[in-house]
């Protein structure tokens, strides 16, 4: 092994999906969708299932939010959304400043920065960065 790595050093390499999603459940993952594709997402939350017999087990308190996101290159993405709960259009974009690697050059983390902000029906902004 030793005169293999001689002929091929150790070179680093990327670590790839360390989530398999943009999202985990209601966050943002660390992930970025590749350069030039689309995305979809519908999600679906349920109400408490406490509620019992007359709001279906939190069926009839469910909230849906469908959205579109877009790889503009493969370390930013963009998406938009509506949400049914106080009919709400959101907005965001995330950009990856570093990637997770391994190899001779040991990165052990990836930072991934986010920032968006929603609109209410009723023409009230808000903004948020995390």
């Amino acid at each position: 092994m030793g005169d293999l790595d001689k002929i091929a050093p150790d070179k680093p390499q990327f670590v790839t999906a360390i989530f398999k999603s943009t999202r985990v459940i209601n966050g943002y993952s660390n992930e970025t969708i590749a350069a030039k594709h689309l995305g979809f997402r519908a999600s679906h939350r349920f109400g408490t299932l406490n509620s019992g017999y007359k709001e279906l087990w939190g069926l009839d308190q469910a909230r849906i939010r469908i959205g579109l996101e877009y790889g503009i290159t493969d370390k930013l993405m963009v998406g938009v959304g509506r949400s049914s709960y106080l009919k709400e259009y959101d907005y965001f974009a995330k950009y990856k400043l570093l990637k997770q690697k391994t190899g001779s050059w040991i990165n052990p983390v990836s930072i991934t920065v986010a920032g968006g902000g929603f609109n209410q029906y009723d023409g009230y902004a808000f903004a948020d960065c995390f």
